[in-house]
């Protein structure tokens, strides 16, 4: 499931990525500990589709995935550092789009 969210999203089709990321992050999370590094995957996955389809919860699906892979990986583990970077620019396009939108944070 995961591979073929990836594809739809690859593929700019982030509402058909959706229920699979969605599915395959439940399995993940019944299966495995909290700070399991799929789970970790699963949430940095699930926060580019929601990006993508505009929902801001993307930001802190994607903290707290860069969060695991820091724990498991460290912290400068390439991966960690894509996930940290991936974590602080949804956060950074959501406090600009809110800013834009004259919304109050």
């Amino acid at each position: 499931m995961i591979a073929l969210a990836t594809v739809y999203l690859n593929l700019n089709d982030p509402s058909a990525a959706a229920p699979l990321i969605h599915r395959a992050l439940r399995i993940r999370e019944a299966r495995y500990a909290p700070d399991h590094l799929y789970i970790g995957y699963a949430l940095l996955l699930k926060a580019q589709v929601m990006s993508a389809l505009g929902d801001p919860t993307g930001a802190s699906l994607a903290h707290r995935g860069a969060l695991i892979l820091g724990s498991r990986l460290g912290q400068a583990h390439a991966k960690t550092e894509e996930a940290v970077a991936l974590a602080t620019g949804l956060l950074e396009r959501w406090r600009h789009d809110e800013d834009q939108s004259g919304e109050p944070e």
